[in-house]
């Protein structure tokens, strides 16, 4: 052990029976015994009441400072004939206390501790004999704990037992301290997961029976010999050094006497608090609870404070010492030169069963050795099939997941609509409007952007003709209206999309108002001047001829506006088409 670490253990030991002798100034009427029940864990520990045990393979040191500060832990009053206790005033309502903490941590297995409280301010009403007194020192707690199994930082669960003495430092009648030395033998129960402590502790306190100042013993003035329990959880960080927070649960209740778990005689706090470790040694925790049942001492309302120097010292790696090779091996692989058949080269992990001292063969180094190896020389991947292991997978050029093997179009991916009858080839569309061929009843021609509206996949051809809406030219000329043109733009898509539409016959026809010279002639015009724009829309001459019919071909009756409207029609007449 360092020469630093003795020396720790020193001033810690001279410490602890130097405050134990300490005179505390400061008095009081009645029989005295230590009002404060908050015990405070040892320092450098995550919780604040409730022991999670912290050990360390040598020496650990950690210091602090806790104050504690409670609210009514002394009241008077009178209980009802139901049962109803009626406070009338607090003895003690304001409480303030210090507690000076130091704790060694040795040999991984035993922890030892040091707490002397010190009360720094009190206040209330003085009453049967009790009257709040000034600041005094109280009874030095002596602790000391040893692991028996399991890890509380690292396991599920470890077994734990200790013992913690109180030294009264004065037998006056004051109320920090009692009039003799209390004992506590104590089992503690622990356990820590990746983000997760928890802690149980049970303990029987040894303690003489005392009454608080000039009221008899019992009706819950007195305190004895007690039972206390504890349970504490806490959230961590995954390695448990910098930060926990959680609820703690004390409890106690007097054993003497047939008054066990009697409410009078029996105490119970609840805390919530949380700590943080910062620039590695310090740790600062901030607590708050709440307090019942009826047992003197228990306050309403407790607030806790606790600064600590807790150094997480490294624990010492042991040295690794290489022993030396034996005489005659080469590569060190434990194989000695005559009898090793690769002497220059370690057989590493995975020796050849074959060859002694030589690494099992893997040419390729994909990690499948030769003697499983289906494909030694090429580098492959690991399979169940034998036949398979260690083999590359066969090829796929198009990428879609079809064997080239079983791929009737190796070189054209499937795409998202493959096609049933053919493995490895997508769904055919001839005409490539969208329609697959086998639901397409114009598998060859494009249905364009206004389809026909019973006939799947084929555009708006009706009776070998191309259905538009109605060309207007300006009265009695040959020349195109503005609106006429999107109607002949959807001429000149359909005969894009379908080239198979060898030649369309542009046919115009009149009403029969005027002679039927003029109507033939003026009929005859209006078929060139369609002709001749879709030309100019880079439809080809030989796909296009033009012929007027004057009124001799009339579908409606001539003698309604209606009807001759009707008659003045351009149609576009499907001639020739090329049959695939």
């Amino acid at each position: 052990m360092q020469t630093t670490a003795w020396m720790r253990i020193c001033l810690w030991t001279v410490a602890a029976w130097s405050t134990a002798l300490a005179t505390p100034a400061f008095a009081q009427t009645g029989q005295g015994f230590s009002l404060e029940r908050y015990e405070p864990s040892p320092a450098g520990q995550w919780s604040f009441w409730i022991d999670h045990p912290r050990y360390h393979p040598e020496v650990d040191f950690s210091a602090g400072l806790t104050l504690d500060y409670a609210h009514k832990p002394l009241v008077l009053g009178i209980e009802r004939d139901d049962g109803e206790f009626i406070e009338k005033l607090a003895v003690v309502e304001h409480q303030l206390y210090g507690h000076v903490d130091m704790a060694l941590a040795l040999v991984d297995r035993l922890e030892l501790s040091l707490s002397l409280p010190v009360l720094l301010f009190q206040d209330g009403e003085a009453a049967a004999g009790v009257e709040p007194g000034d600041a005094a020192v109280g009874d030095p707690r002596l602790g000391a704990l040893l692991r028996l199994a399991g890890d509380p930082m690292k396991d599920a669960i470890s077994l734990n037992l200790g013992v913690r003495v109180w030294v009264p430092v004065d037998g006056n009648d004051s109320y920090v301290g009692d009039d003799y030395a209390r004992f506590a033998p104590r089992l503690v129960l622990a356990g820590g997961a990746t983000s997760f402590l928890w802690s149980a502790t049970g303990e029987f306190l040894y303690r003489k029976e005392a009454s608080i100042g000039t009221l008899e013993s019992g009706d819950g003035n007195s305190v004895g010999s007690e039972l206390h329990l504890g349970l504490a959880l806490a959230l961590t960080d995954p390695d448990h050094r910098e930060f926990a927070i959680g609820p703690e649960v004390a409890f106690s209740t007097t054993v003497v006497g047939g008054e066990a778990f009697d409410e009078d005689y029996t105490s119970a706090e609840v805390l919530l608090g949380g700590h943080y470790k910062f620039a590695e040694v310090f740790m600062v925790g901030v607590a708050g609870g709440l307090g019942a049942l009826a047992s003197p001492g228990t306050p309403d309302g407790r607030v806790i404070l606790r600064l600590a120097y807790a150094a997480e010292q490294e624990q010492p790696l042991s040295p690794t010492i290489q022993p030396d090779p034996p005489p005659g091996d080469r590569d060190q692989d434990g194989v000695l030169d005559g009898e090793d058949a690769c002497p220059d080269e370690h057989h590493g992990p995975n020796p050849d069963p074959q060859r002694r001292g030589c690494p099992r063969p893997d040419r390729d180094g994909d990690g499948v050795f030769d003697d499983e190896d289906a494909c030694p020389d090429t580098r492959g991947d690991r399979s169940d099939d034998p036949t398979k292991n260690g083999c590359p997978p066969p090829p796929d050029r198009d990428g879609d997941g079809v064997l080239d093997g079983d791929d009737a179009c190796p070189d054209v991916p499937a795409g998202e609509h493959p096609d049933p009858a053919r493995p490895g080839c997508p769904r055919p569309d001839r005409d490539g409007d969208g329609v697959f061929d086998d639901e397409d009843q114009c598998p060859d021609l494009h249905k364009g952007s206004n389809p026909h509206p019973s006939k799947i996949g084929c555009p708006t051809i009706k009776d070998d003709a191309i259905v538009v809406d109605p060309i207007f030219f300006k009265t009695n000329k040959a020349e195109l209206l503005p609106e006429s043109i999107p109607v002949l733009q959807t001429v000149v898509e359909v005969l894009n999309l379908n080239p198979d539409i060898a030649k369309i016959r542009i046919e115009a026809h009149a009403d029969s108002q005027g002679s039927d010279k003029y109507n033939l002639t003026l009929s005859k015009r209006r078929a060139k001047t369609v002709l001749t724009w879709l030309v100019k829309q880079n439809i080809s001459r030989q796909r296009l001829e033009s012929q007027g019919y004057g009124e001799s071909q009339p579908i409606a009756d001539n003698e309604t506006e209606e009807g001759r409207a009707t008659n003045r029609r351009v149609m576009f007449v499907v001639v020739k088409a090329d049959a695939k």
